[in-house]
């Protein structure tokens, strides 16, 4: 998996990228913990879940299904003013379902585990992208806080965090620009 510190990053980011008006203190808390809680499976761990059981770790918690399941229910429930179906209730929706679901991406790209089972419950065959250039983080606290974590945060920095900072600029930069053009084209 990637590391706790760099699967909320996407959220961060894509909250940036949304186009939306408002954007309180409810919606950053659901983009920080939507790509979180797809790693609440390695409870599973502890409960002597086996890692390759629909409910082991990166099974469902990691899936569309799931993905778009928490996307609804945040919407439903902390955005009530969103009426559904709205333009802005599909719009949460579908945001809040792609950041959770970049979590098995990520996942996905990593160089360790038994890969993602994107299709659960339907298909359990777990996958990885042939490209796997980010560094597996370690579970446990110890082994994290040391010279591994160091490497995987990183090597999180070059392939993840690097790439959304790069994007979030661009598209700040692209909307200062349409700002400008817009603001000197009515102005004549």
């Amino acid at each position: 998996m990637a590391s706790i510190f760099t699967h909320p990053l996407i959220g961060l980011a894509g909250g940036k990228l949304l186009p939306i008006e408002h954007r309180g203190k409810r919606f950053w808390v659901l983009s920080i913990l939507c790509p979180l809680i797809p790693d609440l499976d390695s409870i599973g761990f502890f409960l002597g879940i086996p890692y390759e059981h629909v409910l082991g770790h990166r099974g469902f918690t990691h899936s569309v299904v799931f993905a778009l399941a928490l996307g609804a229910l945040a919407v439903i429930i902390f955005f009530r003013s969103a009426h559904i179906p709205s333009k802005l209730s599909i719009m949460l929706i579908a945001y809040f379902s792609a950041i959770t679901l970049s979590h098995g991406v990520l996942d996905a790209l990593t160089n360790g585990g038994h890969g993602v089972a994107f299709f659960s419950p339907i298909i359990e065959t777990r996958y990885f992208f042939p490209f796997r250039p980010i560094e597996v983080s370690p579970m446990s606290a110890t082994e994290f806080f040391g010279k591994r974590g160091y490497h995987v945060l990183l090597n999180e920095i070059i392939w993840v965090w690097t790439p959304l900072a790069l994007i979030v600029f661009a598209n700040a930069k692209a909307k200062l620009f349409l700002k400008r053009s817009c603001l000197l084209y009515t102005s004549d």
